[in-house]
């Protein structure tokens, strides 16, 4: 069902971008810093807006690119397995955006200077 809240393991999400900046768009907030916030239970994975996914050719891929980076550190060190995602459902318009060269396997990130 569209616009519904769903909980997906962290595995399942892919990246829609080739490469996405080291720092969140609206706080500024650094991407290793986040991590390292939600590691020391200082902020939960809760604490940010729930990603926005959609699915392609069976795949499941995310809008919040960082968000998934953050995620997918978190599950890297078995520090979660899943999250909670509002699901958009088949969207072609979302491919505008996509620019993975890996089918959104990984992320380069790109240190701001």
């Amino acid at each position: 069902m569209e616009n519904e809240k769903y909980w997906i393991h962290v595995d399942q999400l892919r990246y829609t971008q080739n490469t996405i900046n080291d720092q969140f768009k609206h706080s500024g907030a650094k991407l290793d810093d986040v991590v390292q916030q939600i590691k020391c239970n200082h902020m939960s994975v809760n604490d940010l807006p729930p990603m926005q996914v959609y699915e392609k050719d069976g795949r499941f891929y995310s809008c919040g690119n960082r968000r998934l980076f953050v995620c997918k550190s978190l599950r890297a060190e078995g520090r979660l397995n899943t999250v909670q995602v509002e699901y958009l459902g088949e969207h072609n318009q979302h491919l505008s955006n996509f620019t993975s060269k890996n089918d959104g396997q990984c992320v380069t990130v790109r240190k701001k200077i």
